[in-house]
C-alpha cells in the first residue's frame, strides 16, 4: 500500500484536470442540447416561430466550451490551491450552474432573471454534492452524458447537413431545359434603405455613388413604393405579386404555400437559384420566403455565428460588446460577409451550374438598427461618434436624432461601397454580361419626420419610399421613370424580361411599360385600377398610443402622384408626394382634390374586403 501511494499522487494532476475537462465538456453539451430541445419543443408543441440556427445543434456545443470552460477551470485552478478535495466539486458547481442556466435563458421575459439564477444555482449544488459524495459514480454518469451528447450533436449535425445538400443537388438535377440565351437575374434588397437618403435620388451626402452609376446605364424609378414598411409582407410581396393583404405574412405569421413564388417560377423553366439573407429575423428558413429557391443560406456557419448560437455566449459576447463601446450583437452578417457567400455559390460548380442561368437573391441588413458600419464608415459624414447608434423605440433628443441619421447614412455609404465590389467582382469572372440587376429595398425609415422612430409603426412616405433601379441585360440606359410604382410588380417583371412562358406568369404588370413604346402610365386610372400602388401595416399590440399601428391596421394607396393614407382609427390624411416627397403638408382638406380622395377611397375599401387577415385576432408585435 506505501508503495502504491507515490505512483497515485504523480498521476493524481492530470486524471483530475481531466476529470474538470470532461465534466466541461458534458456542461456545454447538456446546455446547449437543453436550449435547443426546449426551442424545438416550443415549435413543436405551440407552433411558434423560434428563430433557431439548426447547425446550433453543433455550434452552441462549441461557444459553451468557452463560456462555461473559462470560469470553471477557474475555480478548479484555485480551489485546487486551497482544498485539493474540492477543486473537481467547485468546477462541477459552475458548470452545472451555466448548463442550467442556458435553457433558462430561452424563458427570458416569462421568467424573472432571480428565479432562473436560483434554480440554476440549485442545479449547481446538487451537481457538486454528488460529485463530492459519489466521486467515482458520479465521474462515470458525466462520461457517459458526454458521450451520449456528442452523439446526438454530431448525429443531427450530420443528418442536417447531408438531408440539406442531399435535397440541393436534387433540386439541381431535376430542373428542367433552360431557353438559350435566357438572361440571368440578380437581386439585390436593401433592408430598411429609404430611397430619400440615397445621393442617387437627389440627397446631398454622397451616400450611393454606386448606386447612382448603375441608375445611369439602366432605369431609375423614382417614386417605387414598398408593399408595407417592414421586413416579411414586403418580401412576401415581392416573391408572389401579391399585396400584403392577400397573403399569411404577418408579425408572427409565416408567408404559406397557397401562392407560388418567383424563385419558384424560375426553377420551372431551368433558373438556378439562390438567396442568401442577412435579415434573420422575418428571412430565414422559418418565415416561408426560401420557398422554391434550390439553394438558400441564412444563418451562418462562422465564428461569429458561434457566439450566436448559445445563449449564454450570446448574452456574453453582447455585455462584451456593449462594454466594449459596440452596438452589434454577435453573428450579424454585414455586406462583405454576404458578398463572401455569394462569390462562394458563383465559384462552385458543384453548386452553381455554369451552363444555366442563375437567379440570385441577396438580403442586406447593413443599414437596419443599430447602425454600426465599420471605419471609416461609422464616422464618414460627421468625424466623430454619435450620441447613439440604438435606433430602439424611445424619446430621442434632437441631437440623438441627427446622430443616428449620420450613423444611417454611414451604413448606406459602407452598403454602397460592397454593392460596388460586388459588381466589379462579378464583371472580372464575365457573370455581369447577360445579367439583369434589380436593386430595390423593402422598407424605409423614420428619424421623427412624423414624430415617429424606425419602421414597421406607420405608412408615411420614408417608411415606404424605396429605391428601384433596374440595369444590365436588354435595358435601355439612362432612363428615369417619374410615374409611381409599387415593388408588387417586380415578380412579373422579371417574368417579363426573361421571356418566361406563359404559364408561369405571376400577378401584377411588367414594369417594362414605362421604358418599353406605347407603354402606359400609372398615373392614368386605368392603370390605378390594375395595379394600385398600396402599402399596408397590420395592427400591433402591447405598442404606446403614441404609435399610430397601435390604434389597428392601416392602408394607403398612392393616386396621380397623390399619398392617401387610412388610419386604424379612421383618420385620413392626403399628401402630394410629387411635390412634397417628405410629406409636409396634408392637402386632405382641399377640395379641387376630392376626385383623388374619392378614387383612393373606393381602393382602400377594395383592399379591405379582400384581406385575408381581417378575421384573425393581432399579434404581438416585434420588428
Amino acid at each position: 500500500m506505501t508503495e502504491a501511494r507515490p505512483a497515485e499522487k504523480q498521476s493524481s494532476l492530470p486524471a483530475r484536470l481531466s476529470d474538470a475537462l470532461l465534466v466541461i465538456a458534458a456542461a456545454a453539451l447538456a446546455g446547449a442540447l437543453g436550449e435547443f430541445a426546449l426551442i424545438i419543443g416550443a415549435r413543436l408543441a405551440l407552433e411558434r416561430i423560434t428563430m433557431l440556427n439548426p447547425q446550433g445543434i453543433w455550434l452552441a456545443p462549441i461557444a459553451n466550451l468557452f463560456v462555461i470552460g473559462v470560469p470553471a477551470l477557474l475555480v478548479w485552478f484555485v480551489v485546487r490551491l486551497l482544498n485539493r478535495g474540492w477543486a473537481l466539486p467547485g468546477a462541477t458547481a459552475v458548470a452545472a450552474f451555466l448548463a442550467a442556466l442556458e435553457p433558462l435563458l430561452v424563458l427570458k421575459g416569462r421568467l424573472h432573471i432571480a428565479a432562473m439564477l436560483i434554480l440554476a444555482a440549485g442545479v449547481g449544488v446538487q451537481a457538486a454534492v454528488l460529485m463530492r459524495r459519489h466521486p467515482v459514480r458520479t465521474r462515470r454518469w458525466v462520461a457517459a452524458i458526454a458521450i451520449v451528447l456528442a452523439a446526438v450533436s454530431v448525429t443531427g449535425a450530420l443528418g442536417f447537413n447531408l438531408a440539406r445538400g442531399a435535397r440541393e443537388r436534387r433540386l439541381a438535377d431535376g430542373l428542367p431545359a433552360a431557353a438559350d440565351g435566357a438572361p440571368n437575374v440578380l437581386l439585390l434588397v436593401l433592408d430598411t434603405v429609404r430611397a430619400l437618403s440615397l445621393s442617387a435620388y437627389g440627397y446631398g451626402r454622397p451616400t450611393s455613388p454606386t448606386l447612382a452609376a448603375l441608375a445611369a446605364k439602366g432605369v431609375r424609378f423614382n417614386l417605387a413604393v414598398a408593399p408595407a414598411p417592414w421586413t416579411l409582407p414586403s418580401h412576401a410581396s415581392i416573391f408572389t405579386g401579391r399585396y400584403p393583404h392577400e397573403l399569411s405574412a404577418g408579425w408572427s405569421t409565416p408567408l404559406d404555400g397557397t401562392f407560388p413564388t418567383l424563385a419558384e417560377r424560375l426553377t420551372s423553366v431551368g433558373y438556378s437559384t439562390a438567396g442568401f439573407a442577412a435579415n434573420l429575423h422575418y428571412c430565414s428558413y422559418e418565415f416561408g420566403v426560401t420557398r422554391g429557391f434550390g439553394y438558400y443560406r441564412d444563418y451562418d456557419v462562422s465564428m461569429n455565428e458561434v457566439w450566436r448560437t448559445s445563449a449564454l455566449s450570446s448574452a456574453f459576447g453582447l455585455w462584451l460588446v456593449q462594454r466594449l463601446g459596440g452596438y452589434s450583437a454577435p453573428g450579424r452578417l454585414f455586406a462583405d460577409r454576404m458578398n463572401e457567400r455569394l462569390m462562394a455559390w458563383f465559384d462552385n460548380d458543384r453548386l452553381r451550374d455554369p451552363k444555366r442561368p442563375f437567379f440570385a437573391f441577396v438580403n442586406y441588413y447593413d443599414a437596419h438598427g443599430p447602425y454600426d458600419p465599420p471605419a471609416p464608415f461609422d464616422t464618414i459624414f460627421t468625424g466623430r461618434e454619435p450620441p447613439t447608434r440604438d435606433s430602439g423605440s424611445r424619446d430621442f433628443t434632437k441631437q440623438e436624432v441627427d446622430g443616428l441619421m449620420d450613423a444611417y447614412d454611414g451604413s448606406i455609404a459602407y452598403l454602397d461601397r460592397q454593392i460596388g465590389e460586388l459588381l466589379a467582382a462579378l464583371e472580372r469572372r464575365g457573370l455581369l454580361r447577360n445579367t439583369i440587376v434589380i436593386v430595390t429595398s423593402d422598407h424605409g425609415e423614420e428619424f421623427n419626420e412624423h414624430g415617429q422612430m424606425n419602421h414597421g409603426n406607420t405608412l408615411y412616405f420614408p417608411s415606404l419610399h424605396v429605391p428601384l433601379i433596374v440595369s444590365g441585360a436588354g435595358i435601355p440606359e439612362g432612363i428615369s421613370v417619374p410615374q409611381p410604382v409599387t415593388l408588387r410588380d417586380l415578380p412579373a417583371t422579371v417574368l417579363d424580361l426573361i421571356a418566361a412562358p406563359a404559364s408561369a406568369a405571376l400577378p401584377g404588370r411588367s414594369l417594362a411599360r414605362h421604358w418599353r413604346a406605347g407603354a402606359d402610365s400609372l398615373g392614368a386610372l386605368s392603370g390605378d385600377s390594375a395595379s394600385p400602388v398600396f402599402g399596408e401595416v397590420d395592427y400591433a399590440r402591447n405598442l404606446p398610443s403614441s404609435i399610430p399601428v397601435s390604434h389597428g391596421s392601416m392602408k394607403s394607396v398612392v393616386v396621380d402622384g397623390h399619398h392617401f393614407i387610412r388610419g386604424g382609427d379612421g383618420s385620413e390624411d392626403l399628401f402630394d408626394v410629387r411635390s412634397d416627397p417628405w410629406e409636409r403638408k396634408n392637402v386632405l382638406s382641399d377640395s379641387t382634390r376630392g376626385d383623388v380622395v374619392r378614387r383612393a377611397r373606393a381602393l382602400i375599401e377594395e383592399a379591405r374586403a379582400r384581406d385575408v387577415r381581417r378575421s384573425g385576432a393581432p399579434p404581438n408585435a416585434t420588428r
